[in-house]
């Protein structure tokens, strides 16, 4: 295996080459998060000394199962870049996980695929998550700081921003990508004055800005966490083992009631100064182009009777829909049965938590910058027979071109005669790979008054993301109200 040296302004970093595609993983981009810092915002780190051997992927964030209790390494990311590459459009990608699990280094987003086929440098990383990563203690004293995952991303992003040259990618051509919590994350960056110089375009796969929360909220909540662990000194969060930490992080979830929907960034007047909806509405995001989409049926698990229990979502569900009005309620919910019969509820659900959000955000955005929507509804015969459909994360193996890691073969197995996943897939990054590079699609992008956009499917359409009569019965919601209302806050 041959290998390669990048000589970036941080420092000379090896890399190995495997089938044209050069690999750097696990190179730290910023401070360890320990001691002091353990719930501060990023800090940059001292440049390298020597040459940096990246030659294997740094260690997840703390969390649920995983066994890590040393904070230390945790900041680090992963290139990939053609062998030989100059000034290519880079991909950034933010992965989800609900804030409280996950890492760069899945399987699921090695970038060799992406970088081979769509001639560009793609990077992932960690960041700091569940309650080290999301929660607010900042009202506890001044060691303690919100949003700071939010914080390790945009270092990530600052460092890739003035060092990517030396791997090949142009620092002006950044496309900030993310899936899920990811998507939620890098909603707020191109409407962020402090942060969008560096970014050229965004991604979003099913994720939605309104789903960060007020500052007040997020103190609320973790305050009920350090109540809960029993602590009596601020302290103590410091001191106390990150793998413990972590491992409370995730019963906490089941304690207090919200299950994955526990965690996530905040509106808090600094990193995240206002609502993405809010910010887009005012042009802040300039002429930065977007796309987006979600799955048609994203939670279609929470009418099973055992991962809809077991992942805790249902719970949130039923809390969010009791603020509505009744009646307002019931005509969704008589507009769902009419369009999709038995299967209106699970895409109502969908539609309440994932793509309604997306789709105000897309309208709001528009209005200042092109915004083109998608929608995935492919259903492998396999995730048809089991009742999953088009369900949540479905789409990131054909996305980041990984069909046979994990438990993906399966997914795929009933379908292996005609293959049409593949075909599926070949489109889908086709139109990334254009977005990447260009900053167009070619079919009409979203305006304030429609929401066009790609179906993904066994036959490629063309349609409005949402039926007009279920739009409009959301705009009577209470979600809309509050979505809408001036200052747009979370």
């Amino acid at each position: 295996m041959a290998q390669t040296v990048a000589k970036a302004p941080y420092g000379s970093i090896r890399g190995d080459v495997r089938d044209g595609i050069a690999r750097y993983l696990g190179i730290p981009y910023a401070a360890p998060p320990t001691g002091e810092r353990r719930f501060r915002p990023a800090e940059g780190r001292e440049p390298l000394s020597g040459t940096f051997d990246a030659g294997r992927y740094g260690p997840a964030s703390p969390q649920h199962g995983k066994g890590w209790s040393d904070e230390a390494g945790c900041l680090t990311l992963n290139i990939w870049a053609p062998e030989n590459a100059r000034r290519l459009p880079v991909f950034f990608f933010i992965h989800g996980g609900s804030f409280v699990y996950g890492s760069g280094s899945q399987s699921l987003y090695e970038g060799s695929h992406l970088a081979r086929e769509g001639n560009m440098i793609v990077v992932t990383f960690n960041y700091r998550l569940g309650a080290l990563g999301c929660l607010d203690f900042s009202d506890l004293d001044s060691r303690f700081a919100s949003n700071c995952a939010f914080t390790d991303m945009a270092a990530a992003l600052q460092w890739v921003y003035e060092n990517i040259e030396a791997f090949g990618g142009d620092p002006e051509q950044i496309t900030v990508a993310g899936q899920s919590a990811g998507a939620i994350s890098a909603s707020a960056f191109p409407v962020n004055r402090k942060l969008n110089h560096m970014v050229s375009k965004v991604i979003m796969m099913s994720g939605t800005p309104t789903y960060l929360r007020s500052r007040k909220e997020n103190r609320e909540i973790s305050q009920r966490f350090f109540e809960y662990t029993g602590f009596d000194d601020p302290q103590k969060l410091l001191s106390e083992d990150a793998g413990r930490l972590a491992e409370m992080g995730w019963n906490f979830q089941s304690v207090c009631g919200m299950g994955e929907a526990t965690y996530s960034l905040a509106v808090d007047g600094e990193t995240i100064p206002v609502s993405p909806v809010a910010a887009a509405a005012e042009g802040a995001a300039k002429s930065i182009p977007i796309f987006m989409g979600t799955t048609q049926e994203e939670l279609a698990f929470v009418t099973s009777p055992i991962l809809g229990g077991a992942l805790g979502i249902r719970g949130h569900i039923r809390r969010s829909l009791r603020e509505e009005d009744p009646e307002v309620l019931r005509a969704l919910r008589r507009e769902y049965s009419r369009q999709f019969g038995r299967r209106g509820n699970s895409v109502f659900i969908a539609d309440r938590v994932f793509r309604m959000g997306s789709l105000w955000y897309a309208q709001a955005y528009s209005a200042f910058a092109p915004a083109w929507l998608y929608r995935f509804d492919f259903e492998s015969r396999a995730m048809q027979v089991i009742g999953l459909r088009a369900c949540h994360s479905s789409d990131l193996p054909l996305f980041f071109g990984n069909i046979s890691t994990g438990i993906f073969p399966y997914m795929y197995l009933l379908d292996q005669r005609q293959k049409p996943h593949l075909t599926l897939m070949s489109e889908m990054q086709k139109d990334v790979f254009r977005f990447v590079a260009e900053g167009e699609l070619p079919w009409d992008g979203c305006t304030p008054d429609s929401v066009p956009a790609k179906i993904y499917d066994r036959e490629i359409r063309y349609a409005d993301a949402m039926e007009g009569s279920i739009r409009e019965a959301f705009e009577q919601t209470r979600f809309y109200a509050e979505t809408f209302r001036p200052p747009y806050s979370a």
